[in-house]
């Protein structure tokens, strides 16, 4: 019941933002739209949330005691023991940190000058490759239930091991939403800066924060290498994705102008 009205809300949600969008949004001035065209790709994203939702309200239950016993028995990849070996809480919470920072530059760049006329439809594009970077993360782990690396770890107290979020480790979420956001940022910049030759320095800062933080998770012992590359991949393709899904083709670059006024009368007038 409570997912129902949930999913609900985000329909509702959407319905009105989209509303506003298409009142909000100059066809020339603005390289990106959110129309009748790509309102489904919210409610898409909306739909995965719910879902996503639904599988962590699941019970999962904790590994027992002769399951990690057996699990540190088998033989794992080669590639995989690094993970394994180097279980480390300082690196798990500057990946935390990081993963911030990735989150918070796209989020910063809402008030940059030419991005805060367009504030609406960015705002909606961002939420939405939040939603598709968590949604498909939260239901990949929730299917696959997967033990991290510190579990295969004898040095790793065995509570820490019993936990729920020992099974989900693939895959892995700060490497998805790390490049989803930093990918984001570097392809809406773009598109905002066309004329700009710091494009290439972008993307190549972009791309690093992003490798950083999922990094970390091998080195804390969170993630073997296999839940960085598709957490990465995925990751990358949300975030080059959904602004393309919303280019605008009427856009003409160099033309600014401002944000419909009916917007602002209505609101006056509320």
């Amino acid at each position: 019941m409570i997912s129902c009205n949930y999913n609900k809300l985000l329909i509702i949600i959407s319905v009105s933002l989209s509303i506003l969008l298409i009142e909000n949004t100059n066809s020339l001035s603005n390289p990106y739209k959110f129309d009748d065209s790509n309102r489904n790709i919210f409610l898409t994203g909306a739909g995965l949330i719910g879902l996503g939702f639904n599988l962590s309200n699941n019970e999962l239950t904790p590994l027992s005691d002769f399951a990690i016993e057996e699990l540190m028995k088998s033989d794992i990849l080669s590639i995989n023991k690094i993970s394994v070996d180097n279980y480390n809480n300082t690196n798990a919470l500057i990946s935390d940190i990081l993963l911030g920072i990735c989150l918070a530059v796209p989020a910063g760049q809402i008030f940059d000058g030419r991005v805060i006329n367009d504030w609406s439809t960015y705002g909606m594009m961002y939420i939405e490759t939040g939603m598709f970077s968590i949604g498909a993360t939260t239901i990949t782990k929730n299917i696959v239930r997967d033990p991290r690396p510190y579990v295969y770890n004898p040095k790793v107290p065995i509570e820490e091991k019993k936990t729920k979020d020992a099974r989900l480790s693939f895959f892995s979420g700060h490497a998805c939403l790390a490049f989803a956001g930093m990918t984001f940022f570097a392809e809406t910049y773009s598109k905002y800066y066309p004329e700009a030759s710091n494009h290439k320095l972008i993307w190549l800062g972009s791309m690093s924060l992003a490798s950083a933080t999922a990094l970390l998770r091998i080195f804390s012992g969170r993630h073997f290498p296999v839940d960085i590359l598709i957490g990465s991949a995925i990751g990358f393709a949300v975030g080059k994705l959904v602004p393309l899904s919303h280019e605008n083709n009427d856009y003409v670059s160099g033309k600014v102008e401002f944000i419909n006024n009916k917007f602002f009368s209505l609101s006056f007038n509320l």
